[in-house]
This record gives structure tokens, sequence and C-alpha cells, in this order.
């Protein structure tokens, strides 16, 4: 899965394995019987939803998708939650291989994220414009998903 990512990046990242983000979809308020805390659900854009976390390969194809968090939870959270992220903070990656995520999620052994800030160095900067080249994937998949069922986009 790593030749994807290596390609996209014009042969410059290696060991990119998916590409890793999260999205709100909407739902109606659910109703105290559906849920303790309906508000949970109201997130800071301003409408109810449930977070998906999901990860994708450089085709844009989803090779893991959980949908567990409320709508008010935030991404990183969303992820920690998770059982994929759970067996990887116990088994971890094979040596050289990681995930592609954005800032909000933060790097540990498996997730490499983009530095932070605006005025970087010149290494800096350059990693980040080749990180963003795999992490942009996931954002395209996301918006073919949302394209080719606009229920998503509605409720």
């Amino acid at each position: 899965m790593s030749d994807g990512f290596y390609d996209l990046s014009g042969e410059v990242v290696r060991g990119c394995v998916g590409a890793l983000d999260g999205i709100a979809f909407k739902v109606r308020k659910p109703s105290q019987d559906d849920s303790m805390n309906p508000m949970a659900y109201w997130n800071r854009k301003g409408f109810f939803a449930i977070v998906c976390q999901a990860i994708c390969d450089a085709d844009t194809r989803f090779r893991w998708f959980t949908a567990t968090a409320q709508g008010s939870c935030h991404d990183s959270t969303a992820w920690q939650i998770t059982e994929l992220a759970s067996a990887l903070k116990v088994g971890g990656m094979r040596h050289g291989y990681w995930i592609a995520a954005d800032d909000a999620y933060g790097n540990s052994d498996y997730l490499l994220c983009p530095y932070p800030g605006r005025r970087l160095a010149i290494p800096e900067d350059s990693f980040n414009y080749f990180q963003s080249k795999c992490r942009i994937t996931i954002e395209r998949a996301f918006g073919i998903l949302v394209a080719r069922w606009q229920i998503f986009l509605v409720l």
C-alpha cells in the first residue's frame, strides 16, 4: 500500500500506508430514548452529527471506517476511542510505516502529522508539503463519498 503514496508524493515519501481523518455526518437530534445526552451530538459547526473516522489508501479507497463518536467529540478523541487506535498503541506498526493525519491528531509511533506553524524552516516546510500530498487523499475520499451519496448532505 505504501507504493501508491510514494507515487503520489513524487517518489519522495516512503512508508505511508494510509491517510486518516474524521468527518461529521448530520443526523436528526437523538431522542431521550436513543441517548442519555442528546446534546452530546451537537457539534461546533452547529448541527447534530456523528463523527466518523476513516483511513483510505492512495487510490481514495476506504480501508477502515468507524462511526462511533458523538458530534461534540474532537477528531483526536474520536480516533483514540477506536479499537484500531487501541490495537496500534499496543502492537504498533511495522518499523518504517506510518499513517498520515492532520495536526488535530498529534504524532505517535504510527501517526505522522505536519509541523505546526506557518513560518517554518525549509526542511519542516518541505516535510509538511509532501506529508500533505499523502494526507489529502482522505479529504478527497470523503468528497467522493459525499458527492456519490448525496444523502450525507441533507437530512
